[in-house]
């Protein structure tokens, strides 16, 4: 595990704020029971929210990716296939002018002897056209590297995009916490904060595309023009 600025800013941060609702039903419901069993060592209680807090920022750091990426990314993204920095490439993305993505079709043949399809082709075969595009995004990417911008961008999409994948585990906890501090331990401060959660993490998930597409688009803009400069 490499610990640098995206590791921190796009994982660590995105599982600190999906962590809420955990230490919700840890502080309010679980809480209350350590104590019964540890009295009055306030040291042992103080170590274990850090170890408590630590493992569970760690875990999410794990699980929010994987659910990003295997649930949210490949069902709008289908694996990079029509990814925003894939559509960039393709003749009608509507988003460069003609004359730009000439340009930048010409420049990849140049560099990687990869041609990408022409507009008549896109039309007949656009899947193999778009994977195509994906492989020369995959040259693209290792050249320019971190770039000046690309890399701050990168940062910026994946940090939406965890959390976005950490929203739906929140949501859930938070859906649990109703249950059990309105039937099973009732608590209507417990309750008042994960309705608060509950609303803030269901607003992220229910613009999950809009979100994602947003950072997507910025992402790809910026390697596209940042690779025409090198």
């Amino acid at each position: 595990m490499k610990l640098n600025s995206y590791f921190l800013i796009a994982r660590v941060i995105p599982a600190m704020l999906t962590s809420f609702p955990f230490f919700v039903l840890y502080y309010f419901y679980f809480t209350p029971e350590i104590k019964q069993l540890i009295g009055g060592f306030i040291s042992i209680k103080v170590i274990g929210d850090i170890s408590f807090a630590v493992a569970l920022v760690y875990l999410l750091t794990q699980t929010n990716r994987f659910i990003s990426k295997e649930i949210l990314e490949t069902k709008k993204f289908e694996l990079g296939i029509r990814f925003s920095t894939t559509n960039y490439l393709l003749n009608d993305c509507g988003y460069f002018s003609q004359s730009f993505t000439e340009q930048l079709h010409q420049k990849i043949h140049k560099d990687f002897n990869i041609v990408i399809p022409s507009l008549p082709i896109d039309a007949e075969n656009e899947m193999e056209s778009r994977k195509i595009a994906k492989e020369a995004v995959e040259q693209i990417k290792i050249k320019v590297g971190k770039g000046s911008l690309v890399y701050q961008h990168n940062i910026e999409y994946g940090f939406s995009r965890n959390l976005l994948g950490g929203s739906i585990i929140a949501i859930v906890i938070s859906i649990i916490n109703l249950f059990v501090f309105y039937l099973i331990s009732p608590n209507l401060n417990a309750l008042i904060i994960t309705s608060i959660f509950l609303l803030f993490y269901t607003t992220l998930l229910h613009n999950w595309k809009r979100i994602l597409i947003h950072f997507a688009n910025s992402y790809a803009c910026v390697l596209m023009h940042e690779y025409m400069s090198t």
